[in-house]
């Protein structure tokens, strides 16, 4: 292994073993991205709204750290165009008669106050949850995953961003969807040629990670066939992927480590 890769797959390593000490990361000012994840219910929701919010999604691959948050978790698309929220549910209408959807039933639970804390009791009620949601990442128009790597943050200030957030450097550390040292190398390489996602964000700060940053009208969704992120480094399983804009839908099938333009089977 090259000596230089060999120091970057240590830091994620150990940055994972650390995680206790670290950060959960949202979007940062300077992403390349807004990740999501595109279900049925969000499909529901969206339709009825005139400006719909998105929730951030991280990996479900990446632990939970005990030391907050930084990055902002919503993005809000302002008078969102009909046709893109019918594009939207176009496409994971057509994904879902390759991939079924899966649905996880539980108990609902609520805690009362007992003698000795609060204690967890059924309601009697069962909540339904989609847990195999698609992978959609909300990037510039300008962007080319013919040529970057669809899941690389390009954030060449995302040190700078999450101490903004509050957070001791020694604690920073970088959150990445492709854990390869190969995909980190080249997300320091080509940090500069790729622009931030266009938005206009909050004041950066730690009491802001609620409020939704602003999407520009122009991005658009690329959603992924493979529910994993964790394997989007991988062609055999991560082979499809859709782009929905207000020009259209473009399929992607995947070539190496990017992707190639392919005809729709009846999208508009």
């Amino acid at each position: 292994m090259n000596r230089s890769y060999f120091w970057i797959f240590l830091l994620i390593h150990l940055a994972g073993k650390h995680s206790a000490g670290a950060h959960n990361t949202y979007f940062l000012p300077g992403d390349a991205f807004f990740h999501t994840v595109l279900t049925e219910e969000t499909l529901n929701r969206i339709e009825e709204e005139k400006n719909p919010i998105f929730n951030y999604s991280r990996p479900e691959f990446l632990d939970n750290s005990l030391c907050g948050y930084a990055g902002f978790s919503k993005l809000e698309f302002r008078n969102m165009p009909i046709e893109l929220k019918q594009r939207l549910r176009q496409v994971y209408d057509e994904l879902r008669e390759d991939v079924p959807k899966r649905i996880e039933i539980r108990d609902e639970i609520i805690y009362k106050q007992g003698e000795f804390g609060d204690i967890a009791v059924k309601t009697g009620n069962q909540l339904t949850r989609e847990v195999n949601g698609f992978s959609v990442f909300v990037v510039n128009d300008t962007f080319l995953s013919t040529r970057f790597v669809l899941g690389l943050k390009y954030n060449e200030d995302w040190g700078e961003q999450v101490t903004a957030f509050g957070h001791d450097r020694n604690h920073v550390h970088l959150e990445s969807f492709i854990q390869t040292p190969e995909a980190i190398a080249e997300d320091w390489r080509d940090s500069k040629l790729v622009a931030p996602l266009s938005t206009e964000c909050p004041v950066v700060s730690n009491k802001n990670i609620s409020v939704p940053v602003l999407a520009s009208p122009s991005c658009k969704f690329m959603v992924l066939k493979h529910p994993d992120v964790q394997e989007l480094a991988d062609a055999d399983k991560n082979n499809s992927m859709y782009e929905i804009s207000t020009a259209g839908v473009t399929r992607y099938i995947k070539k190496g480590k990017h992707w190639v333009r392919q005809k729709p089977r009846r999208l508009r």
